[in-house]
């Protein structure tokens, strides 16, 4: 069945949905979601927004903040388009109704790691969670816009002329395959994460977009830059597929990082010590388990005062693992958090696909650089969810040809997800094994074969015919692994987020630039062993 809108959005978290929200006064706005509407990675952000609201701050101080975080691979013109149009945006979701936390009748601004100010906007440690219930509330009394769950993006249609037009997407609930068409297709499907055996990430995360987008012959940038989160909670017996994130945030107002035995260690990476970029944190705490055989470092709290009021999500999860924060330390490790790369996209969200927009985690922009600045995502998904929106609005009267290539979209067998279900675990040990925080070409080369492997099998079901929502995400973090793995083998240094043994420093000779990787008319690009994809 074809289903015709103005707008059509892949995804439900902030940048989706604020898009639908500003484009449905000019048309009819379909999204759809592949599992509930909530679940997001915006749903589980703790953090906040970094953005420019005290008289002691400046847009200087929070663009210097943003380029020295990234290492020298940010788009200047990108970093100063996102940070000045911080105000406004936040103001926007303020207008609709989104509760941030307050002290003293003024907006109560953190502070996170790499940050040189007190600017995070945020509404205790739950703040993506308030948005996302905000903003679908917003949406409920909408009648333009309708939202599809449990409907799975599947691949990209691109029309004889070569626009993309819509989505083939599988109702997870019936089976069936719908062709959801419209002027103007949105990608806000979120990061990939999941890859990744350890990780702050839903089950969502296994880079959809990125992969549906490459097939396609999109662009896609510097995807060796996976961001760790330094601290997810530790736990021996997980009581969640999910690791618990522990805020950034909970370091700027004064946790203190120790090892198991009770002694600071940030202070001999870094000046800024626990409030040090992540990329920094994240290789710290990994290199203080490797040598010294931990399990864990140590949050110390003794600092912060009124912990239960400003962290009661932190605290409610810790309870439940039998931690109390009140006077307990905190045990955490890294975890796979944010990729940096995504679609390579314009600064008004365009890809190099005609009609193909990005916003939000799926896109590659220039703004992150080599490493995510704490709390800048959400900032970023704002700003250029409307930057595709105000793009967006001339297109509508644009007539589109909705005439494409049918075939291969009849005969479908269904597979047994327990077929499919091994080859992710792999990807996942994989990824965390070899393509991890620490990197070097031995492990990259062995990984690029056994996912080259998996990808294969994989695409041989599908062409046989074979479908399930499983097998077409275990294909997507195939895809999505090897971007990975192979931009990282193309960069023969260590910045930002990519670090490599056995290239230990940073190149600007040769590596000053982004990775690109393109799939030109189809052709393939070819892995370390010969294969292809």
């Amino acid at each position: 069945m074809e289903i015709i809108s103005d707008y059509l959005v892949i995804g439900s978290g902030i940048a989706g949905l604020i898009f639908a929200i500003k484009a449905s006064r000019y048309g009819k706005v379909i999204i759809i979601t592949k599992k509930t509407q909530s679940e997001t990675n915006t749903n589980y952000a703790q953090g906040g927004i970094a953005t420019v609201f005290s008289d002691d701050d400046s847009f200087k101080s929070h663009i210097d903040d943003t380029l020295s975080a990234g290492c020298g691979l940010s788009h200047e013109n990108v970093v100063n388009m996102v940070i000045k149009n911080g105000p406004r945006v936040v103001k926007e979701l303020l207008d609709l109704g989104i509760n941030f936390s307050e002290n003293n009748g003024q907006l109560d601004l953190g502070r996170e790691g790499g940050h040189s100010k007190n600017r995070i906007v945020h509404t205790k440690d739950y703040t993506g969670f308030e948005i996302e219930q905000k903003l679908l509330n917003r949406i409920k009394n909408s009648d333009n816009i309708r939202i599809l769950e449990n409907h799975m993006a599947l691949d990209l249609i691109i029309n004889d002329n070569g626009i993309c037009i819509g989505v083939k997407s599988l109702d997870r609930e019936n089976g069936n395959i719908d062709h959801y068409l419209a002027k103007i297709v949105l990608l806000a499907s979120g990061g990939g994460s999941r890859i990744y055996k350890f990780t702050t990430n839903p089950t969502i995360a296994t880079g959809d977009g990125i992969a549906m987008s490459y097939l396609k012959g999109a662009s896609v940038g510097n995807m060796e830059f996976v961001q760790f989160h330094p601290t997810s909670l530790y736990e021996k017996n997980p009581i969640s597929e999910k690791s618990f994130l522990i805020s950034e945030a909970i370091r700027g107002a004064g946790a203190i990082l120790k090892t198991p035995d009770g002694k600071e260690f940030m202070s001999k990476y870094h000046e800024k010590a626990s409030l040090a970029p992540r990329d920094v944190v994240a290789r710290a705490i990994d290199k203080e388990m490797r040598i010294n055989k931990y399990q864990y470092a140590l949050l110390d709290l003794a600092n912060i005062h009124q912990v239960e009021e400003n962290f009661p999500n932190i605290m409610k999860e810790c309870k439940k693992r039998d931690i109390d924060i009140s006077y307990d330390m905190i045990p955490v490790v890294p975890a796979a958090h944010y990729l940096c790369g995504g679609v390579k996209s314009n600064l008004m969200g365009k890809t190099d696909i005609e009609g193909l927009y990005v916003a939000g985690e799926v896109a590659f922009t220039g703004l992150h650089g080599a490493n995510r600045l704490a709390s800048n995502s959400l900032l970023e998904a704002l700003v250029f969810a409307e930057n595709v929106y105000k793009e967006s609005i001339n297109k509508l009267d644009k007539d589109v040809k909705f005439s494409y290539n049918r075939d291969g979209i009849m005969q479908l067998v269904f597979v047994n997800d327990n077929m499919v279900e091994g080859y992710r675990v792999r990807i996942r040990d994989t990824m965390w094994d070899m393509v991890g925080i620490v990197r070097n070409n031995n492990r990259l080369f062995k990984a690029d074969s056994i996912i080259s492997d998996i990808y294969v099998n994989i695409s041989d079901m599908i062409n046989d015919g074979k479908i399930s929502s499983q097998l077409f995400e275990v294909r997507n973090m195939a895809i999505t692994s090897l971007l990975v793995i192979r931009s990282s083998i193309a960069r023969k240094e260590s910045r930002g987020l990519n670090f490599n043994e056995d290239y230990p420093d940073i190149d600007n000779s040769n590596f000053k630039s982004d990775t690109i990787i393109k799939r030109r008319n189809n052709e393939k690009q070819t892995g370390t062993n010969g294969k292809t994809f």
